[in-house]
């Protein structure tokens, strides 16, 4: 191995030779070389030779890269490092390690061995950058208003304040923590400084205001915890009450900052109010009330804000406001003794009724509308007016009088109605309530009961009633009973108790019975007093049986159940198995009886069940034509009987499956793979279980089949 770049001299000079010849093609005794190859000499005496090779692989020398020059800033480290772990190194101080940290500025170097003495080396420079001085100054607290100018010495670099800025300096009016970053050669140098500002507010004693006579004004001085404060008057609380005009200020102080106002007050009048004396109003009068004032504002008792209101009977009073100062007065409004007229609604008077009306008191004055002055009058039908005076006050009433002729009321004479009917009783009324004594308010009822009933017709007040009396006509209801059943051959009595009714049956009969031999619908009639009521009754003819269905002989086969059922309508059952079903199932040859009784029944039967020929028959065609005609489409096998297990399967005739059944059900329609399969012989296995005479068995078949199209 050599490293990439260096020459190597290889030596052949041998004493007494008499030539040379390299793979080259030289003939020098030596040869100097750097390619990666094989290289052989041939070194002749006379005739013969000796030979020698050489096999030379080029190593490359490692590539060391420690990066371009570094700026470092203060309190930054930095490591170089080559990146070749594993071989030998050599720094600039004579140390050996892998990395090595820069603790200053400086030229810095490498060189980098494999193990095949290959070395590559790489130098870099670090140099620090020195710390830029800044100072803002210390944290500090403004008076509200004030401003700080912040500003840093022009450094090499850039730089930049918390707030946008990129001057050398800002100025700041509001609290916050500021801060200015100065970058140097990629280096960020970082002042910062907190501006407070005192908590005092400007005092705000309000606007200027006037002063009502006799009155007082509170100014408050509301400002920052710990400050103090200082009145025109040299008092230092926070609340100062005045009570007359003038100019006032106060100044607060806190942490040397001062805050401060004036209010000036101005004296003025309170407006003079009057709305009238107290006084006294008829029942429905009212008076206006006014307590207008030049530039005034009002506000009574019942929320108006307008100068004058209309009112009646009460206590009322106005606040008017002039410039902020209120004046108030207060009136009562009683009501004056008013004439009481006991005067009735209008009214209806029935017939040729009067109506006696007194509407004396004392100390009144009575004038009506004929021109009497009497306290009493008897009014009859019309329109009728009173005034009645007491004092100043005066009542007018007026009355309407109406006469109303009673409703003739006529519900006809006592009567009465079938079982079951309705009668219609009515009073042809309009305009008048109708009540009925069943608590009904209607102009009609119907009732179906035995009983009284009365109405009552109220028209405007005026009444008028009848009454009747309905009773029940004593009419029997016909009971033939429930459906029944009649067996052929037999009579049956149908039976009814009319009373005093008269019969009539569907046949023409007038009897109390009617005896019956065949089936059909029999009805039945009772009449009396024009009143009827019916009855109806089914008879269901039935032959005698005397006989079940049972065959004289069945036959089972080994291992099968064989049912016997024998059902009829509303019959029971007794077999010899000691089973009270109408059906029985049976497993082995015997004698089986069974005895049924029901209506119209009474028969018994027997069978005898016997060991049959069970085994299947199979038969298979030898062709078929699956042409879609609907004859002979399909290829199956054609049976009788019943299968335990079954398998019929078609091959063509290089042995490949074509079809597949489990059931005989299940036949070939001559397709494969959902193509028709072509016209040829194909080859059927046919295997199955089924049960025989001779008991269980198995049978496996071999044939074919011609497929024609």
């Amino acid at each position: 191995n050599i490293c990439a770049g260096v020459d190597l001299l290889l030596d052949a000079t041998t004493p007494g030779a008499t030539g040379y010849l390299w793979q080259n093609g030289s003939t020098l005794p030596s040869l100097t070389t750097s390619n990666s190859a094989l290289h052989w000499v041939e070194v002749f005496f006379g005739a013969c030779s000796v030979t020698d090779e050489i096999d030379i692989t080029l190593v490359a020398a490692p590539q060391v890269d420690l990066g371009g020059d570094q700026v470092l800033c203060p309190g930054t480290a930095y490591t170089l490092d080559p990146g070749f772990n594993g071989f030998g190194h050599l720094w600039q101080d004579g140390s050996t390690a892998s990395q090595f940290a820069v603790t200053q500025d400086g030229d810095y170097s490498v060189t980098v061995t494999n193990g095949a003495g290959c070395s590559g080396s790489d130098e870099v420079t670090i140099e620090y950058v020195e710390p830029a001085e800044i100072e803002l100054g210390n944290d500090t607290t403004l008076c509200p208003g004030e401003e700080l100018a912040l500003a840093v010495l022009a450094p090499p670099g850039s730089t930049t304040w918390s707030t946008g800025a990129t001057t050398a300096g800002i100025t700041v009016t509001e609290a916050d923590e500021y801060w200015v970053n100065v970058t140097i050669q990629g280096c960020a140098f970082v002042e910062y400084i907190t501006v407070d500002y005192t908590d005092l507010p400007a005092i705000d004693l309000g606007a200027d205001q006037g002063l009502c006579a006799n009155s007082t004004i509170e100014l408050e001085a509301i400002t920052a915890a710990g400050a103090s404060l200082l009145w025109d008057d040299g008092s230092t609380t926070p609340e100062r009450m005045v009570g007359q005009g003038g100019e006032y200020w106060v100044r607060a102080t806190l942490s040397d900052c001062i805050a401060t106002d004036t209010n000036v007050i101005t004296d003025v009048p309170i407006p003079v109010v009057q709305i009238g004396n107290d006084t006294l109003l008829c029942a429905g009068e009212q008076v206006v009330l006014d307590a207008t004032s030049a530039g005034g504002s009002y506000l009574w008792n019942n929320g108006s804000t307008a100068p004058t209101i209309q009112v009646g009977p009460g206590s009322w009073n106005v606040a008017v406001t002039v410039q902020g100062c209120t004046g108030t007065d207060t009136i009562t409004i009683g009501n004056a003794p008013m004439p009481v007229v006991q005067w009735p609604t209008d009214t209806v008077l029935c017939a040729d009724a009067l109506w006696p009306v007194d509407v004396a008191q004392p100390g009144a004055t009575y004038l009506w509308q004929d021109g009497s002055t009497a306290s009493a009058q008897v009014l009859g039908e019309g329109d009728h007016e009173v005034t009645v005076t007491l004092g100043e006050c005066a009542v007018t009433a007026q009355v309407s009088v109406e006469r109303v002729q009673p409703v003739p009321v006529d519900l006809g004479p006592d009567t009465l109605i079938c079982p079951y009917a309705e009668l219609s009783l009515a009073v042809d009324a309009p305009g008048a309530t109708v009540t009925w004594s069943t608590g009904a308010v209607a102009p009609g009822i119907m009732v179906d009961d035995a009983g009284s009933y009365s109405v009552t017709v109220d028209l405007s007040g005026c009444l008028s009633g009848d009454a009747i009396t309905v009773g029940l006509v004593d009419l029997p209801i016909p009971d033939l009973g429930p459906d029944r059943i009649l067996c052929t051959g037999d009579s049956m009595l149908l039976l009814v108790v009319p009373g005093a009714a008269d019969v009539l049956w569907n046949d023409g009969s007038t009897l109390d019975s009617l005896r019956i031999h065949v089936g059909g619908t029999y009805t039945v009639q009772f009449t009396t007093q024009g009143c009827s009521s019916n009855d109806a009754v089914t008879i269901t003819e039935r032959p005698v049986i005397r006989e079940t269905v049972l065959p004289d002989e069945a036959i089972i086969c080994f291992g099968r159940m064989l049912t016997l059922d024998v059902a009829l309508p509303e019959a029971t059952y007794r077999w010899n198995t000691g089973s009270t079903q109408s059906w029985i199932q049976v497993i082995d040859p015997g004698v089986y009886h069974v005895q049924v009784e029901g209506p119209c029944i009474s028969a018994w039967d027997s069978v005898e069940v016997v060991p049959g020929d069970c085994v299947p028959l199979v038969h298979l065609p030898n062709a078929f034509t699956p042409d879609g005609d609907g004859v002979n489409d399909l290829y199956l096998p054609l049976v009788t009987g019943e299968f335990l297990e079954f398998s019929f399967m078609i091959f063509d005739r290089w042995g490949q499956l074509v079809f597949n059944a489990s059931s005989p059900s299940m036949g070939w329609d001559g397709h494969y793979n959902g193509q028709e399969a072509p016209m040829d012989v194909y080859t059927w296995r046919l295997f199955y279980r089924a049960v025989g005479d001779d008991g269980l068995g198995q049978t496996e078949r071999l044939g074919s089949v011609t497929l024609v199209r």
